[in-house]
């Protein structure tokens, strides 16, 4: 299991524009293998049922592994005779979440939690900018800590979950949807990030008022934060990033 935890960071190693993942999909298995398949011939088969295509999320590959090491080990047991049943429902369940996976671990990873993980790092930036500023190196450190953090807790726990339970840990899924919904509620933070960014930029004044011009610096914050909630019903954390940042571009040429 420890091997096929470290392989896994190996799927995308080699691509392919007609199989796309397939080769990195073996590599994570061949360890298995080695040790499921005493027969040479057997080893060569199993190997070559995992050469179609394949594409998915990598963080999340780990359930699909763990299912198909899962059926692999009982289709070792077998009679040769008596396979082609359970290699032919390890395929039809290897294809079908493949799909889905990617479609939950894409936006999750890569459209909510790294631009919130982002406006995080920029708050902490912004809050130790002006006074103290040899903690701003914190900044990388808690975003990189916290990602990668996040990431491998998926690798390692799908991998566990879809081994132990074989196709039964498909309910993880659900459970992980439901996580993945709730991290929308970090667009609070983002959203505390983008008023903090303008407020350091543009915002103070050389008495240390908070607001250089009154009425407009006003509408200014509360036009972030009004996008920022807006976003996070709507349109997501990535459009809220580039939004912010493209208002805030368009009020510094404006000199506002």
């Amino acid at each position: 299991m420890i091997k096929l935890f470290i392989r896994s960071f190996f799927l995308q190693a080699l691509w392919n524009y007609e199989r796309m993942q397939n080769i990195g999909f073996v590599f994570i298995l061949r360890p298995f293998f080695d040790r499921l398949y005493a027969v040479e011939k057997e080893k060569k088969e199993a190997l070559l049922r995992h050469v179609g295509y394949f594409n998915s999320q990598p963080y999340m590959v780990g359930i699909i592994v763990g299912i198909v090491a899962n059926m692999e080990k009982k289709i070792a047991k077998m009679e040769p005779a008596n396979r082609k049943e359970t290699i032919r429902n390890m395929n039809r369940v290897k294809s079908n979440m493949a799909g889905p996976l990617a479609a939950i671990g894409d936006p999750f990873f890569y459209g909510e939690l790294r631009p919130m993980l982002s406006f995080l790092s920029m708050f902490i930036m912004v809050m130790f900018a002006k006074r103290r500023s040899e903690y701003i190196i914190l900044a990388p450190i808690i975003f990189i800590s916290l990602y990668n953090f996040l990431q491998l807790k998926t690798r390692i726990r799908f991998l566990y979950e879809g081994f132990k339970y074989s196709s039964n840990s498909m309910k993880i899924l659900a459970r992980f949807k439901s996580t993945s919904d709730s991290v929308r509620f970090g667009v609070f933070v983002m959203a505390m990030a983008a008023f903090s960014l303008y407020l350091a930029v543009f915002g103070f004044s050389s008495e240390g008022r908070l607001f250089n011009s009154g009425d407009i610096d006003l509408l200014a914050y509360i036009a972030i934060f009004l996008l920022s909630f807006f976003a996070s019903n709507k349109f997501g954390p990535l459009f809220s990033m580039f939004s912010v940042l493209a208002i805030c571009i368009i009020m510094s040429v404006l000199g506002i």
